[in-house]
C-alpha cells in the first residue's frame, strides 16, 4: 500500500470507487457523504451531465470536514439523448433502462474532486462514450438473471468490469471514467501536490 502523505478520506460508499483506490495501492478511509443527491440535483437542474457530475463530486467532497486530511469526492452521470438517467430502482426499472439504451450511445461523465478542512482544491471530469450493441430480449433476460439486483448500483444497470461489457458494440474513453472516477488524473494531482509519493 502507498501511504498518503495526509490522510485520504473518500467521501462514498461505492464498492467500484473503495476497488478501485484499493487496488492502486492507495491507503484510503471511507464515510458516507453527508448531503441529499436529490435535492442538489433539482437544484442543479440546469446543468448538463458533466456539470452535474461535478457539482455532485463537489458537494461530497465538502460535505466530510476532517481536519488535516484530504477528503475526495466522486460522482458520475449517465446522459441518453440529452437527459440525464438515474439508477433503477427494480429490476423492471432496469430492465426498461436497458432497453432504453439499447444500440443507443450514452455518455457516462465521472468527476473527482478533493477538499482539505472544507477548502476545494482539486476538480476534475471526463467523458466517456458508450455504444451498446442491439442485443437481443434473451440476451437481456439472461443477463439481468446472472447480474440480479446489483445492476442497481450502477447507474448504467450495467457493471463494465464484467459480463456488462457484453452489452456494448464500442467505447471510447478512459476505463476509470468508466468505473466511476478519473483515476489517472487523480492520482497526478496528489502527486504533484505533495500527498502521495512521486
Amino acid at each position: 500500500m502507498v501511504k498518503a502523505f495526509h490522510p485520504l478520506i473518500v467521501a462514498s460508499t461505492s464498492a467500484a470507487r473503495r476497488q478501485m483506490l484499493e487496488r492502486a495501492g492507495l491507503m484510503v478511509h471511507f464515510r458516507a457523504p453527508n448531503l441529499d443527491e436529490d435535492i442538489l440535483r433539482r437544484a442543479n437542474s440546469d446543468l448538463d451531465g458533466k456539470g452535474m457530475a461535478q457539482i455532485l463530486a463537489d458537494a461530497k467532497a465538502s460535505s466530510i470536514i476532517a481536519p488535516n486530511s484530504i477528503v475526495i469526492g466522486a460522482d458520475q452521470t449517465l446522459e441518453l439523448n440529452g437527459k440525464l438517467l438515474t439508477k433503477a430502482k427494480t429490476l423492471n426499472g432496469a430492465r426498461h433502462q436497458l432497453l432504453a439504451l439499447r444500440g443507443q450511445t450514452h455518455y457516462l461523465h465521472s468527476a473527482v474532486a478533493c477538499t482539505r478542512n472544507g477548502l476545494l482544491l482539486y476538480r476534475h471530469a471526463e467523458t466517456a462514450s458508450m455504444k451498446m450493441r442491439n442485443f437481443s430480449d434473451d440476451f437481456l433476460e439472461d443477463y439481468l438473471h446472472k447480474a440480479g439486483s446489483q445492476v442497481l448500483h450502477s447507474v448504467g444497470c450495467y457493471f463494465y468490469e464484467a459480463e456488462g461489457i457484453q452489452l456494448f458494440d464500442q467505447v471510447e474513453g478512459d476505463y476509470y471514467t468508466i468505473l466511476g472516477m478519473p483515476l489517472l488524473p487523480l492520482l497526478a494531482f496528489l502527486r504533484n501536490a505533495a500527498m502521495l509519493a512521486a
